[in-house]
């Protein structure tokens, strides 16, 4: 579930988190570079039709049309055939941008159990086929 987010600039991470700090502001450190923002700050109508939904903790709400519907949060993912196919990697000082369009810049995510981060950022060949595969989900 996710109530709070915050992004690291020095290693250009994004952090989902589970909670939000309560009334002790102890919790956040002030530094330059990073930012945080909780969910509750979000605008009500960024969620759609979800906007006050009643799904419960462990539920998903799906917008459908202009109703919603609340959906177990494991089975949404359960259901697809998801294929990572790019690992950003911390500390290579390589753009992940020029790495996505130059194949050779990478390494082949195909070759690495359990994704793992080497020197290099990680991708498959299937993006460089994207316009001409059948992939209907990202």
């Amino acid at each position: 579930m996710c109530k709070s987010i915050n992004f690291i600039e020095r290693n250009k991470t994004c952090q989902i988190n589970d909670a939000e700090p309560g009334g002790c502001n102890d919790e956040l450190l002030e530094s330059v570079g990073n930012s945080f923002v909780a969910a509750s700050t979000f605008p009500e109508e960024l969620a759609g039709p979800c906007t006050g939904h009643d799904c419960k903790l462990n539920e998903v709400c799906m917008p459908k049309g202009t109703a919603y519907s609340c959906s177990p949060w494991f089975s949404q993912m359960s259901k697809r055939n998801f294929k990572q196919i790019f690992v950003a990697c911390s500390g290579n000082n390589l753009s992940v941008l020029e790495t996505w369009r130059n194949p050779s810049l990478g390494e082949d995510i195909e070759n690495h159990s359990n994704n793992l981060c080497t020197n290099r950022h990680l991708r498959s060949s299937m993006i460089d086929n994207w316009d001409t595969s059948s992939i209907d989900r990202v």
